[in-house]
C-alpha cells in the first residue's frame, strides 16, 4: 500500500509541475497594414493599375508579397513577386503592379524565431471605361436604369 501511495505521489508530482516547465508559445510575427489595401476584406475592386501597400514590422522582417491571377484553364498563375526587408525604422512600402480581372494578393512575413504570417486578398482590377462610363452619365430617378 506504501508502494502505490509513493508511485501515486510521484505521478502526481510530475503531472503537476511539468506545465510549470513549458516553454510558452511561439513568438508570432507582428505586421500593420497602414495604405494601400484592405486584408480585413475578402474582396475589394479598383479601377487603378498598381496599388501601394504601406506598413510597419519589426526591423529585419522579411516580406514578401505574390500576386496571382486566374489562367485560361482555371489555374492560379503568379504573375509578380516581391521580397521586402523592413528596415530600423520599422516602416515598408511597396507598390504591386495589377492585371486587369481578378489578382490574388498574398503578403507573408517572417521574423527570425516566430512563426510566419500569412494574408491575402482577392483584388479585382476593372477596365478604366467602366469608370469613364459611371462618371458620364446622367441617371434619372424611374427611368429604370
Amino acid at each position: 500500500m506504501k508502494k502505490l501511495f509513493i508511485m501515486f505521489l510521484f505521478c502526481f508530482t510530475v503531472c503537476l509541475f511539468s506545465s510549470a516547465a513549458y516553454a510558452g508559445p511561439l513568438d508570432t510575427t507582428e505586421i500593420e497594414f497602414t495604405g494601400g489595401l484592405d486584408f480585413d476584406k475578402e474582396r475589394v475592386s479598383t479601377f487603378d493599375d498598381s496599388k501601394q501597400i504601406s506598413g510597419n514590422a519589426k526591423s529585419g522582417t522579411v516580406i514578401n508579397i505574390t500576386v496571382s491571377t486566374v489562367n485560361f484553364k482555371g489555374e492560379m498563375e503568379e504573375q509578380e513577386s516581391y521580397e521586402i526587408e523592413v528596415g530600423k525604422s520599422g516602416i515598408f512600402s511597396q507598390s504591386i503592379d495589377l492585371s486587369l480581372g481578378e489578382n490574388v494578393v498574398e503578403v507573408t512575413a517572417q521574423q527570425k524565431n516566430c512563426e510566419e504570417y500569412s494574408v491575402s486578398t482577392e483584388v479585382v482590377r476593372k477596365n478604366k471605361v467602366i469608370k469613364y462610363t459611371l462618371e458620364n452619365s446622367i441617371y434619372l430617378p424611374g427611368s429604370g436604369i
